[in-house]
C-alpha cells in the first residue's frame, strides 16, 4: 500500500476518463462492539476457514488452509464490523452465483454488505448526495475517519453524463478546484492533494490496493477508474465485476491523489489476485506500513497473506489484497 503524500493540485489538465469516489452525511460515526461466538467454514475455492469467534467487533480464527484467499482477500465466517456481520462474512451465497463471501469477486472485505455488487451497501452509509468519507469502513460520516471528498470536485462530473453520480441529475456538477463544497474543510484542490493524517492512518489500511479512500478503483479490465458505488443512469442498477467496461453501469471517476493506494507491480490488487511475475515475497510481522520496497508484496512490518503457503492473518485482522490489516471496530 502506498502512503506517500502526493502534493498535486487538481486542474482541468486531469485526463477526463483516464485519471490516475460513495457519499455520506457529515455526522460523527460511532459503533458498538459485537458479542457472541460464531464458528464456521469458508466455502469457495479449495480453502476451508478455521473456526472463528467474534467478540467486541474483532474476529478470531484462521482465514483458510495455507492462508489462501479469494480475489480480493480473505477473512473468517462470522467476522464482525462494529458488532455486525455483513453479507460478505455471513457464510451464505447471497446472490446465488455459487460463490460465498471472500470467494465472490464482488466482495471487497468483511465490512462489505453487497455480495451482489461492488457497492458496500452498508445501511445508513453513502446516502448524502456528492459528499464522501472513507468508503471502506462500516459506517457513514467523517467523524471517525476525518476523510473528506465531494463529487462536485471531480472534473469529469460535467454535462452530459455527470459521472460518477449521474443519478443525481447534475446536483454534483463540477465546481472548480478553487471552490469549497458545503461543509467541506478545504477547497477541491486542497482535498485532492492532501487528506488528514487521521484519514490516512484509519482509512488507508482498509482501502484495497488499486483504490483511493473514496471508492474509485483501477481494475486491469476496466478502461477507466471505476466508482464502486455506481448506481446506473437512473439509480436502479449496480456495478458488478462483469460490467466494468460499461460506463453507464460502472461509472468513471477521478482518483484522489491525497489518499490513494496505487497498485504496485509486486502487490495483490483489486481485480489482480497475484503479484506480477518475478516478484519476491515481503516481510512478515504486524502493524501498519507505507509503500512496500521494490519486490515486496506488503510494506515492512505488515504480514503477507492470501497466496499459497502464506499464513492466515492474526486475530482481529483480515487479509486485504494480500496484506493483513485490522478489522474496523
Amino acid at each position: 500500500m502506498s502512503s506517500s503524500r502526493i502534493t498535486l493540485t487538481l486542474s482541468a489538465s486531469i485526463v477526463l476518463l483516464g485519471g490516475v469516489f460513495a457519499c455520506s452525511d457529515d455526522s460523527a460515526s460511532s459503533g458498538s462492539g459485537g458479542s457472541g461466538a460464531s464458528s464456521g467454514t469458508s466455502t469457495g475455492g479449495s480453502n476451508t476457514g478455521g473456526a472463528g469467534t467474534s467478540a467486541g467487533g474483532n474476529a478470531q480464527g484462521g482465514n483458510g488452509t495455507g492462508g489462501e484467499g479469494g480475489v480480493n482477500g480473505s477473512w473468517p465466517v462470522g467476522t464482525t464490523c462494529q458488532g455486525k456481520v455483513y453479507e460478505c462474512a455471513d457464510g451464505l451465497d447471497n446472490d446465488d452465483d455459487g460463490l460465498v463471501d471472500w470467494a465472490d469477486p464482488d466482495c471487497l472485505h468483511p465490512c462489505d454488505n453487497g455480495e451482489g455488487s461492488l457497492a458496500m451497501e452498508v445501511p445508513g452509509a453513502n446516502n448524502a448526495p456528492c459528499k464522501m468519507d472513507c468508503f471502506f469502513d462500516s459506517d457513514g460520516g467523517s467523524g471517525n475517519d476525518n476523510c473528506y471528498w465531494d463529487h462536485r470536485c471531480d472534473p469529469i462530473s460535467t454535462d452530459p453524463d455527470h459521472y460518477p453520480q449521474p443519478e443525481e441529475g447534475g446536483a454534483c456538477n463540477y465546481i472548480g478546484e478553487n471552490a469549497t463544497p458545503p461543509a467541506a474543510p478545504a477547497n477541491c484542490g486542497q482535498m485532492f492533494a492532501e487528506q488528514s493524517d487521521q484519514c490516512e492512518n484509519y482509512c488507508k489500511p482498509l482501502t484495497p490496493n488499486g483504490c483511493d479512500c473514496f471508492g474509485c478503483c483501477v481494475f486491469p479490465t476496466a478502461p477507466t477508474p471505476i466508482f464502486l458505488d455506481s448506481a446506473g443512469p437512473n439509480g436502479t442498477s449496480k456495478c458488478t465485476i462483469d460490467k466494468l467496461d460499461d460506463p453507464t453501469v460502472c461509472h468513471p471517476c477521478t482518483q484522489v491523489a491525497g489518499c490513494l493506494n496505487a497498485c504496485d507491480p509486486c502487490e495483490v490488487c483489486i481485480g489482480k489476485p497475484f503479484p506480477d511475475p518475478g516478484c519476491e515475497g515481503g516481510t512478515g510481522g504486524g502493524g501498519q506500513g507505507g509503500s512496500p520496497p521494490v519486490g515486496q508484496q506488503c510494506p515492512d512490518g505488515v504480514q503477507e497473506c492470501g497466496l499459497p503457503g502464506q499464513d492466515p492473518c492474526a486475530v482481529g485482522q483480515f487479509c486485504n489484497t494480500g496484506c493483513c490489516y485490522a478489522i474496523p471496530t
